[in-house]
């Protein structure tokens, strides 16, 4: 995360917020234009959003993909 800090990126813990989408309109002044969500190795998921991960990780490449052929 201090490499990514480094190049400027903002880090935000999301359960340090109540309402995080709130705050990153907040601290953006009305949004982003684009958002990394990571997870480390101790990320919290639930046994169902390991599977809706597993299931699509192909749409969110796709989508990602299609994102960075536009730039």
């Amino acid at each position: 995360m201090q490499h990514a800090k480094s190049y400027g990126a903002e880090i935000l813990n999301f359960e340090e917020y109540d309402e995080t989408g709130a705050y990153i309109k907040e601290i953006t002044h009305g949004g982003v234009d684009c958002v990394i969500d990571c997870v480390g190795l101790d990320g919290k998921m639930s046994a169902m959003g390991k599977v809706e991960t597993a299931l699509n990780y192909k749409a969110v490449l796709n989508w990602l993909l299609k994102l960075l052929n536009k730039y």
